[in-house]
């Protein structure tokens, strides 16, 4: 009967600790597939924010440096039957 209980309890604690194992195996392995996933959104957003600054900046140059690049022919377009001159 000792050994009975004896086999009992070793393998509820064998069970016990496989389980508290795989508990923390699991939350290793999903707390760092979330931290790539986020490094990755970060590198996107910092991407697309880049990509938007120079858009930004390059319209205001061009902003800037417009009206010294028009000429009387510039402000209005010649057209007729055939298309543009």
């Amino acid at each position: 009967m000792m050994v009975d209980v004896l086999l009992i309890v070793v393998v509820l604690v064998a069970v016990s600790v496989s389980l508290f194992v795989g508990y923390l195996v699991g939350r290793t392995l999903t707390t760092k597939a979330k931290e790539l996933e986020t490094l990755a959104r970060v590198e996107e957003a910092r991407e697309e924010s880049v990509k938007q600054s120079r858009s930004t900046l390059t319209g205001k140059f061009i902003e800037q440096l417009a009206p010294f690049l028009r000429t009387s022919d510039m402000t209005r377009p010649r057209c007729d039957s055939s298309g543009l001159r």
